[in-house]
């Protein structure tokens, strides 16, 4: 089944800031044989944020913001153009073909990127300090921002029936503010808070996902306690792991104090701040009972009254 071309007109409302509302043309091909409606396709693309401006078999829009490196090999699909809902922003989208399984296509395309002066983003920790998510969320992703900063590009690379690559290239702006692209200004900025949890970066291929973190305390930005949480995929036990975690700990100046280990590990350490307050830290890893290789990580820190880690 294809599409063929013909217009549709698409109407870009304003929903989140101020926007001027614009008659946008979208693009979708068709031939004579089948036939899909546009306005099915156009309600399978659309969501509440984005709304499709433009549809392209085979080519790529002509008014990218950038230029856009693609793959060695690479065959386009498809390219899609979509336009914030409220704000002045178009995310282009492109979905290609390469005849090398994904491994590959990811490996070289990163290679490619970094010649051309794009750079992976500096990834860090959430306000609150704790676990830091590894780089690839997913097999074959990568996150790349272009030399100026002012676009960056998500790239997934999945694996065909084939062993052939389906790869998925997404151009959105980078925002002013708020952003691992711009870590440089985002680290120029004081800290709003005060705690003493360390930054905890992930074992080497372990995949680490942040999933909340939780702070306490009597003063405006001020915490006496803090937790951080993390789910953790990895091929090492969970002492390997803790273990991996509690040098950094104690790098950071926080003295260890005991350890637990019934299934799950648990790590305490103690630390005296600079105005001598004391607190106790502690990391707790707890093997998943339904799958094999995955963990729940819990660090936390709190005040401790005088005498009570006596």
């Amino acid at each position: 089944m294809r599409l063929d071309r013909f217009m549709v007109p698409l109407t870009l409302t304003a929903a989140l800031l101020n926007s001027t509302q614009l008659p946008v043309l979208g693009q979708i091909q068709k031939n004579d044989d089948d036939v899909i409606p546009a306005e099915i396709v156009l309600r399978l693309l659309n969501s509440d944020l984005l709304e499709v401006q433009q549809i392209l078999l085979y080519e790529l829009p002509n008014d990218l913001p950038i230029q856009l490196p693609l793959p060695d090999q690479a065959t386009v699909l498809v390219s899609m153009v979509y336009r914030v809902k409220g704000l002045d922003v178009d995310l282009y989208r492109v979905l290609l073909d390469v005849s090398q399984p994904p491994e590959t296509v990811a490996a070289q395309y990163r290679q490619q990127l970094e010649s051309q002066g794009w750079e992976e983003p500096m990834l860090t920790a959430g306000d609150l300090g704790g676990f830091i998510p590894s780089a690839a969320q997913l097999n074959n992703q990568l996150i790349f921002c272009s030399a100026d900063k002012s676009q960056s590009i998500l790239v997934l690379a999945s694996s065909q029936a084939d062993n052939t690559t389906s790869l998925d290239l997404n151009l959105a702006p980078v925002p002013d503010n708020n952003s691992s692209c711009r870590s440089d200004l985002a680290s120029a900025q004081p800290p709003d808070f005060e705690s003493p949890m360390p930054l905890l970066s992930p074992p080497v291929g372990a995949i680490v996902t942040p999933q909340g973190s939780s702070a306490s305390g009597n003063k405006p930005n001020e915490y006496s306690f803090v937790e951080v949480e993390a789910t953790i995929e990895s091929e090492l036990s969970a002492e390997a792991i803790a273990q991996h975690y509690a040098a950094q700990w104690e790098s950071a100046g926080w003295r260890p104090y005991g350890e637990e280990t019934n299934g799950r590990v648990k790590k305490v350490w103690i630390l005296e701040d600079e105005a001598g307050q004391p607190w106790q830290g502690t990391l707790t890893i707890e093997p998943s009972a339904e799958q094999s290789g995955m963990y729940r990580a819990i660090a936390t820190v709190e005040v401790l009254q005088e005498n009570s880690h006596e």
